[in-house]
């Protein structure tokens, strides 16, 4: 059993709460195993949502860029940017993400300042 099968109850012996422990990173053992797990998956939630949503508001200037892009010989590279860099994501994605902690006020910093560029743009 794992700590987040169904029917897994936070308040199980010690034994079963240590072994769940050693089942996750390190970054769980800060805290309760359960506990971190709810925290992680709704911080990925988010994360996936405002990637998604950063996606679609910036998907004018994304579609240009590559149409622009695949019509020029010098500029030819530019859609292999994107997928070099999920390489690399994907290559250290555990030594990334292994002590990440998120800022809301720096994460607000990024999204308005992306978004004053893009009505900047155009």
């Amino acid at each position: 059993m794992t700590c987040f099968s169904p029917g897994w109850d936070c308040r199980q012996t010690l034994d079963r709460v240590r072994v769940c422990l050693l089942l996750k990173s390190e970054k769980t053992l800060a805290t309760n195993g359960c506990a971190i797990a709810v925290s992680t998956r709704m911080a990925n939630l988010l994360f996936a949502t405002l990637a998604g949503a950063t996606l679609l508001i910036f998907s004018p200037v994304i579609w240009a860029l590559a149409q622009f892009s695949f019509r020029s010989d010098v500029y030819s590279y530019i859609p292999l940017i994107p997928l070099i860099t999920l390489f690399l994501f994907f290559d250290a994605r555990q030594r990334i993400f292994l002590d990440s902690k998120p800022d809301l006020r720096l994460g607000i910093v990024f999204v308005v300042l992306a978004i004053s560029m893009l009505y900047a743009s155009g």
